[in-house]
């Protein structure tokens, strides 16, 4: 099973998941999952079409906004603010958690949702330090 760790109310993180994982997710009341992983990164990784087809047949929605190895894409950010809008609980993946981590977080400062210390104190107590991304989120909270 995949240490899922929370970021807020509605929002859940992970590494790459397993079917027994989004089970546990919509236990924590998860209805829109969302892969942050391409296709194909690691062998033995669940594919986009599997874990889509998983978490239909347990009424949860699925989006795939793939972030590789260039970072977050101002369309992945984009992205990630309407799926927090919907006000639906999310749990998101990818290999670590870290880049649904670093979403989420781009996603709350760009729309202001959550002060920069409250963004890093959340991520540090889910397991990632991001204090080297305070100057950016301080940035997307003034413009």
């Amino acid at each position: 099973m995949t240490d899922i760790k929370q970021l807020c109310e509605k929002f859940y993180v992970a590494g790459q998941i397993k079917e027994a994982d989004l089970v546990a997710a919509k236990g924590l009341g998860a209805s829109l999952v969302i892969c942050n992983r391409p296709d194909g990164e690691d062998p033995g990784q669940s594919d986009v079409a599997t874990v889509s087809a998983w978490a239909e047949s347990m009424g949860m929605a699925f989006e795939h906004i793939s972030i590789d190895s260039g970072g977050p894409t101002g369309e992945a950010i984009n992205a990630t603010v309407e799926a927090i809008k919907s006000g639906q609980t999310i749990f998101a993946y990818c290999r670590t958690g870290t880049r649904c981590s670093i979403l989420w977080s781009l996603a709350n400062a760009s729309t202001k949702t959550i002060e920069t210390l409250d963004i890093l104190a959340a991520t540090r107590a889910a397991g990632y330090d991001f204090d080297h991304m305070a100057a950016v989120l301080d940035q997307l909270q003034s413009s």
